[in-house]
């Protein structure tokens, strides 16, 4: 999946963002949209940190923030023997779907150090 990291922080912002990391290259495809540009495969994982965490009975509601662009993404069904806290380092997964759901287009996956999927969502 070739998909821009500044497309991506403004799917999941609703707004544009500029991403400003050294070591992404800018590709063809992307140089009319923006002038970072990233291959970013299903294998890839983006550090980020937690910032809220709702703990209900069921499930832990936990909001992430990508270190790179800052956007943030809301995972609303963790299970709770997740011991996630404020300030814990975890990692998100992009995946393209191969059909719309309606206007989403990306299914996003939360991870921990461990490489183990906690949540999901789409945007």
């Amino acid at each position: 999946m070739s998909r821009c990291l500044k497309e991506i922080a403004e799917i999941r912002t609703g707004e544009q963002i500029r991403v400003s990391e050294p070591s992404i290259k800018c590709g063809a495809s992307c140089l009319k949209r923006c002038d970072i540009m990233s291959e970013i495969n299903e294998t890839d994982r983006f550090k980020c940190i937690v910032v809220n965490v709702i703990d209900s009975l069921n499930w832990k509601g936990i909001t992430v923030e990508e270190v790179g662009s800052g956007g943030r993404v809301y995972f609303g069904r963790t299970k709770p023997e997740h011991n996630v806290s404020i300030g814990d380092k975890l990692f998100i997964g992009v995946k393209e779907l191969d059909y719309g759901v309606e206007e989403m287009k990306v299914e996003v996956s939360l991870y921990d150090a461990e490489d183990n999927r906690l949540d999901w969502t789409f945007i």
